[in-house]
């Protein structure tokens, strides 16, 4: 497996149907591969993805995210971008503002949405089909160091407003004005839900356990709902780490653990 052939795999998948956000074609491309081909992908992928780890890249991702940049939605926004392909995802590393051209999924307000949590995890779902095993489970410990390069340092508190439309016009003509509300919302504090319905999920409620396929255990600690999209703040009990995340009920990506909370 080289980056030649992972990306062709990428471009052959992208037209294919997938049922809510499950990454089905790709999948199937994979499950076509051997269990040591998936694997191959799966570090390339990691490769790539950490390539993307950028602060201009960021800051392009929160404004085609109406100004929702958490570091979940980092990593998924960088998903959704290798799903754009070999050609768009090289461009955006050289001129993030080159997206703004791209075209991106919007709610009923015109909001931005360019986040794919479930494309990462394609070669655990194929691996799985392939071989009934986890492929975590069967990794080299030190697979995702396998190639090092040196990490960009910066700080998302850089990308001011201004710097934003200085560096990024296209963009911020756009979407900026989504950033700008978002910035603006009522606070959790004062304006927090305490409980919602999510489709395909049931009732979630602060204090609620859910089950995340990658993170794991994850205490309910706040619910923010803007616009359609439902934003919570969890504390995982393995790393003892909060996240801010996207939950969408149709992903299959997460449980409520009604054992955990007995």
């Amino acid at each position: 497996m080289n980056e030649d052939l992972f990306w062709e795999i990428i471009e052959k998948s992208e037209c294919a149907n997938y049922e809510y956000d499950f990454p089905e074609g790709l999948v199937c491309e994979l499950k076509k591969l051997t269990p040591e081909l998936i694997i191959e992908f799966y570090e390339i992928y990691h490769v790539i993805h950490e390539k993307a780890d950028m602060g201009n890249v960021w800051a392009a991702g929160m404004l085609l995210n109406g100004g929702h940049g958490s570091d979940s939605g980092f990593i998924y926004f960088r998903n959704w971008l290798i799903a754009q392909g070999r050609e768009t995802f090289e461009k955006t590393l050289a001129d993030p503002d080159s997206l703004a051209l791209i075209p991106v999924d919007t709610d009923e307000t015109g909001r931005p949405y360019s986040e794919w949590e479930s494309f990462g995890y394609a070669p655990s779902y194929a691996y799985e089909e392939v071989t009934t095993k986890n492929m975590y489970d069967e990794l080299n410990p030190s697979s995702n160091n396998a190639t090092s390069f040196e990490k960009n340092n910066w700080d998302w508190q850089d990308y001011t407003d201004e710097l934003l439309a200085e560096k990024f016009p296209k963009l911020w003509g756009k979407y900026g004005k989504y950033k700008i509300e978002f910035d603006n919302r009522p606070s959790l504090t004062q304006y927090g839900l305490y409980s919602i319905n999510i489709e395909d999920l049931g009732q979630v409620t602060v204090g609620d356990v859910l089950m995340h396929n990658k993170y794991g255990l994850g205490t309910v600690k706040s619910i923010e709902k803007l616009n359609e999209i439902i934003v919570t703040t969890l504390l995982f009990s393995e790393e003892q780490v909060e996240r801010h995340m996207i939950i969408d009920g149709h992903s299959g990506l997460w449980t409520v653990n009604k054992q955990a909370m007995k």
